[in-house]
């Protein structure tokens, strides 16, 4: 595969992800709300964490002068900034799922029972949740020099 191809595999992989897991929910009638699951409770926590410990991540990259970061950031900025682009977007992701989360809580059975909110909220969880083995994966790369 050339370079080029990872990239659009890296971008693109995980939202066709996504919406296919979404579509297929839809097309079988899955609603991933049911009682057992408790679903709602652990992407409140799953996204909470992600997006609190990826935003203090963040902070430190762009505010930290440590010999470490500088040298990242003077040698390999092409890959700090795919962090940066990366770890934004898991961010905005987890935020996202966070809010739909809540939302999903608040209004409860009312909601819950629509196959088209189950959709997107898993469209929503697996973007997150991909995006973030992306970021963890080029975080490491970056940070192995």
């Amino acid at each position: 595969m050339a370079n080029s191809d990872l990239k659009h595999l890296e971008m693109w992989g995980p939202i066709i992800l996504s919406l296919c897991s979404s579509i297929l929910l839809y097309k079988f009638n899955i609603n991933i709300f049911s009682n057992e699951l408790k679903l709602v409770e652990i992407m409140i926590g799953t996204s909470g964490t992600i997006f609190g410990f990826l935003l203090a991540l963040l902070a430190l990259i762009i505010q930290g002068s440590s010999p470490k970061l500088l040298e990242l950031a003077k040698n390999r900025k092409t890959l700090m900034n795919r962090v940066i682009k990366y770890n934004r977007t898991v961010v905005l992701l987890a935020l996202l799922c966070l809010a739909f989360s809540l939302i999903v809580m608040i209004f409860g059975d009312s909601i819950k029972n629509n196959i088209i909110i189950s959709s997107i909220y898993a469209f929503l969880a697996t973007a997150m949740i991909l995006y973030t083995i992306i970021f963890v994966l080029i975080f490491y790369e970056a940070i192995k020099y």
